[in-house]
């Protein structure tokens, strides 16, 4: 009876020890994380991707583009025609006249006193036409940059300048040709560095010649 007794008063004993005390709150496997702490963001990030930027990338400020430079080319205007001088002596203007017609044309510019040397000749001339009134005797003048006589008295001529080689005189024409004179005259030989021009086919000897701007 005593055996059983104390075999009952120590499980009270063990119980009172394990449980009998202050109800101890219930154990929760999960570790509540405190409220205000941010979880880190642990994904690694690939090396060879590049990083996308969430927000609208700004725009950048490019360099001013400029324009390619625009060349304009001089316009030229040529014509053909015959040199005339009309008018009185004192006050004669020299003008050309259209193949084909078209009303007179003033001649101006740096190479007048060479035109005015080409007086009756057939001519082809460049340069800067202008219309407008002031002109006594044409209504258009051309501003001289460069010419070429053709015709003299009807018959074909070459126009060049004459140079010496050796005992020889050479025709340097407006082309760029050169053209060795068949038995040039004195006349020829003592304007070497003169422009002119020289009538009938040039392989043969001058029938005629003319000074257009003489030897400096």
């Amino acid at each position: 009876m005593k055996s059983r007794s104390l075999t009952f008063v120590l499980c009270v004993l063990t119980l009172a020890g394990c449980g009998g005390g202050a109800d101890s709150p219930a154990s929760d496997s999960t570790i509540a994380q405190p409220a205000d702490t941010a979880v880190p963001d642990l994904t690694v990030q690939d090396p060879t991707v590049a990083p996308v930027d969430s927000e609208r990338p700004k725009s950048e400020s490019l360099p001013p583009v400029t324009p390619a430079k625009q060349v304009i080319a001089s316009r030229q205007d040529t014509v053909s025609g015959t040199v005339k001088l009309l008018g009185a002596a004192s006050s004669a203007q020299l003008t050309l006249i259209p193949v084909g017609g078209g009303g007179s044309i003033a001649l101006t510019g740096q190479s007048v006193a060479a035109l005015e040397r080409t007086n009756g000749a057939e001519i082809w001339v460049s340069g800067k036409m202008s219309t407008g009134p002031g002109r006594p005797l044409a209504a258009r003048r051309m501003d001289v940059e460069r010419f070429v006589v053709r015709s003299v008295d009807g018959a074909p001529v070459t126009d060049g300048v004459l140079v010496a080689q050796g005992d020889a005189i050479i025709l340097v024409a407006s082309d760029g040709k050169r053209h060795q004179l068949v038995t040039p005259p004195q006349a020829l030989r003592s304007n070497v560095g003169a422009r002119v021009w020289i009538a009938g086919p040039i392989d043969r000897e001058p029938s005629s010649f003319g000074i257009i701007k003489p030897k400096s």
